[in-house]
């Protein structure tokens, strides 16, 4: 299979998913299409090698850290003092959970699974890519292949759920007029005493290219920060609190 076709088999099935995830107003979120189109290509032949053809592997090991500080922007502590009372459910929730993990899953499937698996349920995907590549450069290749298998099964069982809980969210903020108020004077107040930030640039450089490569730029800062600290801290971790901060700045 040539690179161009490969790249052209994925991004069509990408864009189906999307496509069904926007249908069914994310009953069947993209990530869950996604994954079951691909499962049922590679039963039905699709060669696995697919994405190292496609340039996938490459290009997306290159601009893993990339996205992981743009996750960082997305980051709103306005909101996070707002709804204080879930950021701490939250907090309380995956550290109880995950702990359950690691101690009745080492009793059930052995401590090395239990504790390749714990950080997967508490981080997904970027505790994923982490773990992944720990556990590869250990030389532990039988459990970087679980890590995946547990992020798959994660997505087919709990992204569904999700997807049902967050709808059934929204339309409870919908029906509520008090938060509709509570928004609407927050936002009014944002706009009429919007300061300039520290390091803020000039509107005539907010082109995307820039953009692109201010993430690039505090993404470097992040690699070369965890060299810094002999790897103690990931580089990905630093790379979420560096694009937060740097949001703010």
């Amino acid at each position: 299979m040539s690179g161009v076709i490969a790249i052209t088999i994925l991004i069509t099935i990408f864009a189906l998913s999307e496509f069904i995830a926007l249908k069914t107003k994310a009953t069947l979120s993209t990530v869950l299409v996604l994954s079951t189109l691909l499962l049922l290509g590679f039963w039905g032949g699709l060669p696995t090698e697919i994405f190292e053809k496609s340039g996938v592997v490459v290009v997306g090991g290159n601009l893993i850290g990339v996205l992981i500080t743009g996750m960082g922007n997305l980051l709103d502590f306005s909101e996070l003092k707002r709804q204080w009372k879930t950021v701490i459910i939250s907090i309380l929730t995956v550290t109880i959970s995950t702990i359950g993990v690691f101690f009745i899953g080492k009793l059930i499937i052995g401590r090395d699974l239990a504790l390749a698996g714990a950080p997967i349920f508490a981080g997904s995907s970027t505790a994923s890519i982490i773990m992944n590549a720990k556990l590869t450069e250990a030389g532990k290749e039988h459990l970087a292949l679980f890590v995946i298998m547990m992020l798959v099964f994660q997505n087919f069982v709990g992204i569904p759920v999700a997807s049902q809980l967050l709808k059934r969210a929204g339309k409870g903020f919908l029906l509520n007029k008090e938060e509709h108020i509570l928004y609407e004077d927050t936002q009014e107040k944002e706009s009429t005493v919007k300061k300039r930030k520290l390091l803020e640039l000039p509107k005539s450089l907010s082109y995307p290219s820039m953009i692109l490569a201010k993430l690039c730029l505090i993404t470097a800062l992040a690699f070369y920060t965890s060299i810094l600290l002999k790897g103690a801290v990931n580089f990905i971790v630093i790379a979420v609190v560096y694009g937060t901060i740097f949001t703010e700045l």
